[in-house]
């Protein structure tokens, strides 16, 4: 037979409870801070052509740009001279004052993206990708 008195068993199920509450509320608020911090980055490294479309966009995470992988496609009519010139310059600005003045936010994952010639001969299909905490 159990020694123990009728309220012992009583308090060690609201202890477990308490603890497998304060486990669950750790990790969510450290999921909650990573993906807030790969937004941030992920959207400060891979800016959106004015006047582009956005033709569609997958994401396999939370939200797009945050934790997980992102693939967005968009279409603009300018020609792929003109906006891969654009997000050279744009890109490159940003991370020469990210790594020498600390502007922005940390960088955090990986990001790419492409410029080619839209399918329908018109304009430019631009193809962004970021990945990150994986």
């Amino acid at each position: 037979m159990d020694d123990r008195p009728y309220g012992c068993r009583g308090r060690l199920g609201v202890g477990c409870l308490v603890i497998v509450l304060a486990v669950t509320l750790c990790v969510g608020g450290l999921m909650f801070a990573a993906d807030n911090a790969c937004y941030a980055s992920l959207t400060h490294c891979l800016p959106i052509y004015p006047g582009a479309e956005v033709i569609s966009e997958r994401h396999n995470f939370l939200r797009a740009w945050g934790m997980g992988e992102t693939v967005m496609i968009l279409y603009s009519p300018d020609p792929p001279e003109v906006v891969t010139g654009w997000y050279g310059q744009m890109i490159g600005t940003r991370l020469y004052e990210q790594v020498t003045q600390g502007v922005g936010p940390p960088r955090f994952g990986e990001t790419d993206w492409t410029v080619g010639r839209a399918e329908d001969g018109v304009g430019s299909q631009i193809i962004l990708y970021g990945t990150c905490v994986q």
